[in-house]
């Protein structure tokens, strides 16, 4: 049930910028998943050996800690797979190349984890938790500032941010439920985190893509629109783009007028458009939960540390 759920729900979340979102299959999708992810939770709530055990999440450090593995699982997921299309299509990197981009958010992932569960052992999960999701809010939201023009030399400082940000995150959930789950059930809450992550960044590519697509394809139809082109020949653009994505915006066919020499122009810029607004919605995942789940939880204090 966990699975068919999952995969509808990413199904429906992908295919509803490009088919419409109440076309039949789009529809037919969320229909499943919204009865499936209540049945998963219902059998696991009630089974005697629950493949996700509900104890886990009664205790409030461990729903903060998974609320925001989650979460920032969906921004961080989603806003990088996004920005590494922009790098390559936009920007012109080759994928080499990209990767090494983003090399120095690795670098300070490897770097921020032991400092992360130094400051959850030290001051409880809350710290951590809040910088983490600070950082990486206010990374997303700067990467949200640049488009075609933008060089490696104007972005570059928010990179190291962005991995800092991630590295003080997803400790802190590892250590919190590990340390609060009995001891027969240490491997489950271990895995638990793991799948967040991985369902996290699952949901984030899907949602963050809708938001992408969704806006780069009204973006694009209103530069074609302005600049003349016919009903039928921006519908054509838009569709090609949109399945293809914007390297292809300038294999589209012809087009009327001094309209084709800015195809590739329009295509881009639309997608530019569409990241900034995944980014923001990124971005603003990572700081509602900021507000309303951590924020109440570092108010507490932290357990005293044995002598």
């Amino acid at each position: 049930m966990a699975v068919t759920g999952l995969g509808t729900l990413v199904y429906g979340l992908v295919q509803g910028p490009v088919d419409g979102w109440t076309a039949p299959d789009t529809a037919a999708a969320f229909t499943v998943a919204a009865l499936a992810l209540p049945a998963f939770a219902l059998v696991e709530a009630r089974g005697p050996r629950p493949m996700l055990d509900p104890s886990l999440f009664r205790d409030r450090e461990c729903r903060a800690v998974t609320v925001s593995c989650f979460s920032s699982s969906v921004a961080l997921f989603g806003g990088t797979f996004f920005l590494s299309l922009f790098l390559q299509n936009v920007l012109a990197w080759s994928p080499a190349g990209a990767g090494v981009v983003f090399l120095s958010a690795s670098v300070f992932i490897v770097l921020a984890s032991p400092v992360a569960a130094a400051l959850t052992v030290r001051f409880g999960v809350g710290l951590p938790l809040t910088l983490g999701l600070g950082l990486d809010a206010l990374a997303l939201t700067g990467l949200s500032c640049f488009g075609r023009q933008a060089a490696y030399a104007d972005y570059w400082w928010l990179l190291p941010a962005l991995g800092a940000g991630t590295g003080l995150l997803f400790v802190p959930a590892t250590v919190t439920l590990v340390g609060r789950a009995p001891a027969s059930r240490t491997g489950t809450a271990s895995a638990v985190v793991d799948t967040l992550r991985e369902v996290g960044g699952v949901v984030g590519v899907a949602a963050l893509g809708a938001v992408l697509t969704g806006r780069m394809r009204s973006a694009l139809h209103d530069r074609a629109t302005r600049a003349g082109l016919t009903r039928d020949a921006t519908e054509h653009l838009v569709r090609t783009v949109v399945r293809d994505g914007p390297v292809h915006g300038s294999d589209t066919g012809p087009h009327p007028g001094a309209a084709a020499s800015y195809i590739a122009e329009w295509a881009e810029d639309s997608f530019v458009d569409g990241l900034h607004l995944a980014l923001h919605c990124g971005a603003l995942t990572l700081a509602g939960t900021l507000v309303l789940v951590v924020v109440p939880l570092s108010r507490r204090r932290p357990p005293a540390q044995p002598e």
